[in-house]
């Protein structure tokens, strides 16, 4: 009797042991195999993240050309306003000429030759309201050669020529110095802004005067008269 008790305990035993040894059968976790094909849901997020990424390049790739665009603007504007500066700083209004040195002395006929041989009206705009110019300048032919021609107390030994307008006997214009050129051709600008306002329709005397500038007086080397129709 006895021994078959202890049988019964040592097959209950047994019995124990192997159901431990088996394990619990529900609610195993089990790590995913890093290998392991991605699901439906990894690939709608991976979609997701890409279709993000486009639209993230698409608002860069918009804000650089509206950032471009905004630049060439300003670069057109800036542009825009530089070229109206200076056009406005380079018409000129009309001012007084600087007289010359006084008393001037008469040297016209310190050469055989006149030493201005023609003038001639250049860079004309016609007048729309007649026969005649609104505007124009002057182109002087002239002989220009001065060396030696000033004594050493007057100034330099060499001569500095330039050329002065008179208008109906008015001075209107004093070109810059002049290089010497014994025959050369010399454009004098005649300011329009002022310059020709106080006179009236009809024609103009011109007299054009070359000379050399002196510390006390200024010397006359040629004159040229003429006219020209002035309609404004």
């Amino acid at each position: 009797m006895q021994n078959r008790i202890l049988t019964v305990v040592a097959i209950t035993c047994l019995v124990a042991l192997a159901g431990c040894s088996a394990g619990p059968s529900l609610g195993d976790t089990t790590t995913p195999d890093e290998n392991s094909t991605p699901t439906a849901t990894d690939a709608a997020a991976t979609d997701t993240d890409a279709a993000d990424a486009g639209t993230d390049e698409s608002e860069t790739a918009s804000t650089s050309a509206t950032e471009t665009s905004s630049e060439t603007a300003t670069a057109s504007a800036t542009a825009t306003e530089t070229s109206s500066e200076t056009a406005t700083e380079t018409s000129e209004s009309w001012t007084h000429p600087e007289l010359p040195n006084k008393p001037m002395e008469d040297k016209t006929n310190a050469s055989s030759e006149p030493r201005i041989s023609s003038v001639e009206v250049v860079n004309t705009v016609a007048s729309e309201t007649g026969s005649g110019y609104s505007n124009f300048d002057l182109a002087v032919h002239a002989n220009t050669s001065m060396p030696r021609v000033d004594p050493a107390s007057h100034g330099t030994v060499d001569g500095e020529p330039y050329f002065l307008v008179y208008v109906n006997g008015q001075l209107l214009e004093r070109s810059k110095y002049v290089v010497h050129d014994e025959n050369g051709t010399f454009e004098i600008t005649m300011r329009k802004d002022g310059g020709f306002d106080r006179f009236d329709a009809g024609e103009l005397d011109l007299t054009v005067k070359l000379v050399d500038r002196d510390s006390e007086y200024d010397d006359v080397y040629g004159v040229w008269n003429g006219s020209v129709q002035y309609a404004p």
